[in-house]
């Protein structure tokens, strides 16, 4: 019985603990497509700097809108314009390829 309960418990701690790995691995893709989706349309000479920038913010634990607010702040510095809804449907549409990627 004591074993059953000591290895239940392992098996939690395992599925916590690659679930947490997947939320991270997800993050962290979304971020880089995002970063790679912005970068050109902001003309932004050194794209893998702003890529890494965005991913580190992303990392650090910044939330979507978090993410939201930076890309509007940079898309705004540059002159873009670009509609909030088109921004918001992009980052949706990107975690959801980020969590197509990281499963496959």
């Amino acid at each position: 019985m004591i074993y059953a309960l000591r290895d239940r418990g392992l098996a939690l701690e395992q599925s916590h603990a690659y679930e947490q790995t997947r939320i991270f691995q997800t993050a962290a893709r979304q971020a880089r497509l995002l970063g790679e989706w912005a970068a050109p349309l902001l003309a932004n000479a050194d794209h893998a700097a702003y890529v890494s920038d965005i991913v580190a913010m992303a990392l650090a634990g910044a939330s979507q809108v978090d993410l939201a607010a930076r890309l509007r702040h940079d898309f705004d510095a540059a002159g873009q314009t670009i509609a909030e809804v088109e921004l918001l449907h992009r980052m949706h549409d990107l975690l959801a390829q980020a969590q197509r990627d990281v499963t496959a």
